[in-house]
């Protein structure tokens, strides 16, 4: 099972301030091992979406001083999620995540 939280930003980073403290606390709370949490974080201007275990997440943004987390930290520690562009939307190829 994957519990999943998207988010998009039009800027090279995304803010803290764009994630609720629920979604946070709640993701990254989850102890079963057949529970897989992830943000999946759509960086629009860029045209790339990356998935990161919401753990890990969490502790960047516990330890960081920075008010958002930059795309070089997804690029280190999320898996890219390929995506094509329909028009306005995007479409996500969420086989990266669920054939690990």
């Amino acid at each position: 099972l994957f519990l999943l939280e998207l988010k998009n930003t039009m800027q090279a980073s995304l803010s803290i301030n764009n994630i609720k403290p629920n979604q946070l606390q709640g993701l990254s709370s989850v102890e079963h091992s057949k529970i897989k949490p992830y943000f999946i974080v759509c960086f629009r201007t860029k045209e790339r979406a990356f998935a990161v275990n919401a753990k890990d997440l969490k502790e960047y943004i516990d330890t960081t001083d920075r008010k958002s987390v930059p795309l070089n930290w997804f690029e280190e520690y999320g898996v890219e999620i390929p995506m094509t562009k329909k028009r306005v939307r995007y479409s996500y190829d969420l086989s990266v995540l669920f054939d690990k």
